[in-house]
Parts: C-alpha cells; structure tokens; sequence
C-alpha cells in the first residue's frame, strides 16, 4: 500500500499562504456572482455602498473587457455604452464619479457591465495582468 505524500506545512497542521493579490481576486469573484444574482435595482444600491477598492477593482475589469471574446449580444450592449466605459476605464477619472456612472437610473450602465464581467470572470479573464 503506497502512502500519501504530504508537505511540510501539511504535516506540521499549517495552511498553505496565499498571496494577498489571490485572496482579493477570490473575494472579488464571490463579490461579482453575489451582485449578479440581486435584483438590478439592490445591484445599483449595493455598488453605491461599495468601498473605493471594489469600485477601481470593478473598472479595472471593465477596461480587460475590451479585448475579451463577447458574444454578439453582449457587445452591442456595452458599444451602446462607449463614452461611459471609456471613462471607467480611464484612470484620471476619480473613484467618485465612477461610482456616479455605475448608479445612475434611468439607461444605466451597471447591468450590461456586470453580464458581461461575470462571464469574463468565469472564464479566468481576471488572471491577466494589465
């Protein structure tokens, strides 16, 4: 019977350090699929609560999307939001009044984005670098 072979921190009874980059993209995964499945009308609550992390984490996102396969549907409707995602996308553009773009009412741009990210995410597009 052939034994298991454990490493030094296992047997010793220690977790395996994660690197502080890893956990934030886990916990912005889980963040991205809970939002996703609130009503749009909490989702736009939520995101104005959000800290100024999530938000430029969120934008961050948003200008990986440029370069992501999309599906036909989902890129008319972030091309309808061009000057918009532009300006998320945009780092002299301050946390505030990204976060005014991303909870407006009425032709909001939050639902379209969040769509398309979370398909994003789920195939590893947070794993790029930019």
């Amino acid at each position: 019977m052939a034994r298991k072979r454990h490493s030094k921190a296992a047997k010793r009874g220690r977790r395996r350090k994660v690197k502080a980059s890893e956990r934030d993209k886990s916990h912005f995964a889980s963040a991205i699929y809970r939002l996703k499945k609130l009503p749009k009308r909490r989702q736009v609550q939520a995101i104005g609560m959000a800290n100024d992390k999530f938000i430029r984490q969120f934008c961050s996102r948003v200008k990986k999307l440029r370069h992501a396969k999309l599906s036909p549907k989902a890129a008319s409707s972030l091309k309808r939001h061009r000057k918009q995602l532009r300006s998320l996308a945009n780092t002299r553009v301050s946390v505030k009044r990204k976060r005014q773009i991303l909870t407006q009412r009425g032709g909001g741009i939050f639902s379209a984005i969040l769509g398309s990210l979370a398909g994003a995410v789920l195939k590893g597009l947070e794993t790029f670098h930019l």
